[in-house]
């Protein structure tokens, strides 16, 4: 991943005067350069691979909200340190990215005409 040019182009997205790059999606609640935003920075991410993604954020999240990982009949007695290597969190992880995926790219298909 290039964070340099992603560092650059978000910079650029935020200093960004034109009031058409304000303009907030009633259906997303996101202004333009939000949206543009979100979207640059996930293809950014998606470079890593679905997997790597999915398993990284998972196991943030069980690392900040560790009482969660009981509500995964699958992860319960999975010991925290081998959680990342599980198989079934591979698997999962992929399948929330994969929907993830499809949602930030249908960002700017809100139904408008």
């Amino acid at each position: 991943m290039d964070y340099g040019r992603l560092k650059a182009d978000v910079d650029v997205l935020e200093k960004a005067e034109n009031p058409a790059m304000q303009q907030v999606d009633p259906t997303t609640g996101l202004a333009v350069k939000e949206r543009m935003l979100v979207q640059r920075t996930w293809k950014e991410l998606m470079q890593l691979g679905r997997s790597n993604v999915g398993i990284e954020l998972f196991h943030q999240y069980f690392t900040k909200y560790p009482q969660y990982v009981q509500h995964f009949k699958a992860f319960r007695e999975v010991p925290s340190e081998k959680l990342k290597a599980h198989p079934r969190l591979k698997a999962h992880a992929t399948t929330v990215v994969n929907a993830m995926d499809v949602i930030i790219d249908s960002l700017d298909d809100t139904g408008k005409s």
